[in-house]
């Protein structure tokens, strides 16, 4: 059976390390930028029609040029306002702090608060505002007279993301305590078409901390402009038809430049985005029910753990192809579920918490997988010793570093001694399982961390013995033919005749230092005459040399 590149213990800890690694990347929120570039692309082509009843009413450039210096007295407003009341507006929005008495007369406050009052939907802003800037926040609200008038009063509090960027909608705030709905959800409840968002209740330790509650997602419509305008002047002064806003849900805002400060939203263009359009597109998404929610920390670090940790284990359980068709397919799938998901929960779960884990995982099952096979191209299959590639890379390198320093190596062909019949005999399971004991005996011979044991091939084995000379290396072969000889009633007891090893070594003296072919062929020919001699004995190349091998 194959190897594979992982334990069952080691697989177990890397499943383990990616469920958590994905836990805590989506709890912590480390890849919000990339989670936040996945869902500006999409929701750049995921946009919401205008609704046609959503009409600005602007504070622009004409307005100024035809109505005087801003800001204008509140009379002016109190026009507008019984303008769109006559016109059938079904509910309005001012987007004006009027936390000042009017500049020029009291008389004007009240001409607003009496048109205000005598339309009955008109909706105003709270902001928050510091006096100075190591002062406490203030809660911005409309003179006392013209705030009796409103019908409602909603936060203006728009703050942005990491990036700068804003993409939603604070659900309540307010100083100490968060009790204001956002200026569209107030229009929208004055208007009688309440959609009441849920959100848990926050408050402050001191009363002086202006504090937020849940947020929610927009879809926006567009770019700046995409709403349809009218400029104010031309609702005071009578130029826009009745027609174009009976029925209209009015946001009355400055577009002027110099008179708001935009937004910077993740939309089409520059992505600068006047505040009044920004509340026109709060207001769509609020009314049509198209915004949506992060995930809740908890729920997307527990969905981040189950896939990733599931996946995980799959993957690193099998071959290379396997783990990149478990791991690398479903990082690409989690990106298209995370876009269904929103697109049918609108609940947005980051899925690169999770396509990060799991790419990383891949590459390191594919490393592992790479490594393995080349291991495996220079171990034998069956013993798991150095085959024989290995084992001539090996000598030439040893053969090189002892002669550089002046040190003898011993080289000892190992041959199991009629190792066919015992195969044909015993079976080739036994046979195997000879030949793994065998390497196994070998293993238990090396002494330093540079010596090698090897199977060349059947049954040939071989030890190359750095820095050892002839004579050590004769007893050292001996003491190994001898322990395999030890093992002879373990296979008697079994019917089997007992295997013996016979051995030939040579020595690369570093007076005379001989090739890895001339050593080798020095060595086979003494492991030939040890065979021709009777077998289970030990040869060494000088003694045929010499003639003292009889």
């Amino acid at each position: 059976m194959t190897r594979l590149p992982f334990s069952a213990s080691r697989r177990t800890l890397l499943t383990l390390v990616a469920g958590l690694l994905a836990a805590a990347l989506a709890y912590g929120g480390a890849l919000h930028r990339l989670d936040t570039a996945l869902y500006d692309a999409h929701m750049a082509d995921w946009t919401q029609e205008p609704d046609g009843r959503t009409l600005i009413v602007a504070i622009d450039e004409r307005s100024i040029a035809e109505l005087g210096q801003w800001p204008w007295p509140r009379s002016v407003h109190a026009r507008l306002i019984d303008r769109l009341r006559e016109s059938g507006a079904r509910a309005v929005a001012l987007d004006l702090l009027l936390a000042e008495p009017d500049r020029i007369s009291r008389s004007n406050d009240l001409a607003l608060a009496d048109a205000m009052g005598r339309y009955g939907r008109v909706v105003l802003p709270v902001a928050p505002t510091a006096a100075d800037a190591q002062g406490p926040t203030e809660e911005l609200l409309p003179t006392p007279v013209i705030a009796a008038a409103a019908a409602g009063f909603g936060h203006t509090d728009l703050p942005g993301d990491e990036d700068g960027r804003t993409r939603a909608l604070v659900v309540r705030a307010g100083l100490g305590d968060a009790r204001w709905p956002s200026l569209p959800e107030a229009l929208l409840t004055v208007g009688r078409e309440t959609r009441a968002l849920r959100v848990s209740t926050e408050s402050s330790a001191t009363p002086f901390d202006w504090v937020r509650a849940g947020h929610v997602r927009l879809r926006f419509s567009g770019p700046d402009g995409t709403y349809p305008r009218v400029s104010y002047s031309d609702v005071v002064n009578g130029r826009v038809p009745r027609e174009l806003l009976r029925e209209r849900w009015i946001i009355v805002g400055a577009t002027a430049p110099g008179l708001a400060a935009p937004l910077l939203t993740p939309t089409y263009g520059s992505g600068s985005m006047a505040g009044v359009e920004f509340l026109a597109n709060a207001f769509d998404t609020l009314r049509h029910g198209n915004m949506t929610r992060d995930a809740s920390p908890a729920w997307h670090a527990l969905a981040a753990f189950v896939i990733a940790s599931t996946l995980a284990w799959l993957g690193l359980g099998g071959s290379m192809r396997r783990a990149v068709l478990l791991l690398v397919v479903p990082a690409v799938v989690a990106i298209a579920m995370s876009v269904a998901v929103l697109r049918f929960t609108h609940v947005w779960f980051g899925p690169m918490p999770l396509v990060l884990v799991l790419i990383a995982t891949a590459l390191l099952a594919v490393t592992a997988h790479l490594r393995h096979w080349r291991r495996q191209a220079h171990l034998d299959m069956l013993t798991a010793l150095p085959n024989r590639r290995d084992f001539t890379a090996s000598l030439d390198r040893e053969l090189a570093a002892c002669a550089r320093d002046g040190e003898p190596l011993t080289l000892a062909l190992i041959d199991v001694d009629h190792f066919k019949r015992f195969n044909d005999t015993a079976g080739h399971t036994r046979g195997d399982r000879l030949l793994v004991r065998v390497a196994r005996l070998l293993e238990s011979m090396l002494l330093r961390p540079r010596e090698l044991a090897a199977r060349l091939g059947g049954d040939e084995f071989a030890l190359v013995l750095p820095e050892t000379g002839a004579t050590h290396a004769r007893e050292r072969v001996e003491d190994l033919r001898r322990r395999m000889t030890d093992l002879g009633p373990l296979f008697q007891s079994a019917g089997l005749r007992a295997p013996t090893l016979t051995i030939g070594i040579a020595t690369s003296d570093p007076e005379s230092p001989l090739t890895a072919d001339a050593l080798f062929d020095r060595a086979d020919a003494a492991l030939y005459l040890a065979k021709e001699s009777g077998r289970n004995r030990v040869a060494a190349a000088s003694e045929l040399a010499s003639g003292a091998w009889t």
